[in-house]
């Protein structure tokens, strides 16, 4: 999803939102290395870590088979490196890429005694940001947000930000407003994306903020409709009763409830 304030809303260039472009061609972008750190957050917004890390991604055979590196050192503890191969047409449906790079990650359903999470991605040029949200569960069925993780990257290693952010990158003032944004829609069965159009406002009512988000895809079908009053708990932290939107580094809103029910089991 690309997204914009309006009015002055620009057309995506059809390259990032064209449907027709193939897994192994929308991973190719994020090909290479990139320099990054791993910032986790508590449920409520507050800094608890930051790791540096390198990724590298190597096209070893071209339209055949891919290798990730990822070499992640603590400032406590040992260099931890993982290694995954994987080969054509990708690791859908687990990982659905996009045409900019974009991807996103996550089981394909919940148990309600493991754990639960996903990891989203966004790249703008020689940048990527991600983040992972991971929830526990239990055994009543109820998953609670443990964490939640935001990976910023870049190619030139100079443009990381501080290791420890001191207030949230991303303030209400720069998020107050309308928002409209482009959408590519993939089912998890890998049947040809569907585009569509997000509205996403958030404004000040008193003493509290109103949240609106919408996304609607071309043909009219509804993927989306909340409206929400929330509450300012602190200067990154914004909350109802059932949802909560988190301001990160990075630019960052994390929309996300702090707590599943069973019922969405």
């Amino acid at each position: 999803m690309s997204t914009h304030p309006a009015p002055a809303a620009a057309e995506p260039s059809s390259d990032l939102f064209s449907p027709s472009v193939s897994q192994w061609d929308c991973i190719r972008p994020n090909r290479g290395e990139w320099h990054g750190q791993f910032t986790q957050f508590s449920p409520v917004g507050e800094w608890l870590s930051t790791t540096p890390s390198l990724l590298t991604l190597h096209e070893e055979r071209p339209d055949e088979q891919m290798r990730l590196t990822l070499v992640r050192t603590p400032t406590v503890g040992p260099q931890k490196t993982n290694t995954l191969q994987f080969s054509a047409p990708g690791p859908a449906p687990h990982v659905v890429f996009f045409p900019s790079g974009a991807f996103s990650q996550g089981p394909l359903q919940r148990r309600k005694w493991a754990d639960f999470g996903a990891e989203l991605a966004l790249n703008a040029g020689h940048q990527r940001l991600r983040s992972v949200q991971l929830y526990d569960g239990d055994l009543s069925g109820t998953s609670t947000l443990k964490y939640v993780t935001v990976i910023t990257e870049c190619r030139d290693p100079e443009a990381l930000p501080p290791a420890r952010p001191k207030a949230p990158t991303l303030t209400l003032s720069d998020l107050a407003g309308e928002w409209h944004g482009d959408v590519l829609f993939q089912a998890a069965d890998m049947t040809p994306p569907v585009k569509g159009h997000s509205t996403f406002q958030l404004q000040p009512r008193g003493q509290h903020w109103h949240s609106q988000s919408h996304i609607v895809t071309a043909t009219g079908e509804t993927l989306l409709s909340d409206t929400q009053p929330m509450a300012q708990a602190s200067p990154g932290h914004l909350h109802s009763a059932h949802q909560q939107h988190l301001l990160l580094p990075g630019k960052a809103r994390c929309t996300l409830p702090p707590v599943i029910p069973e019922s969405l089991t």
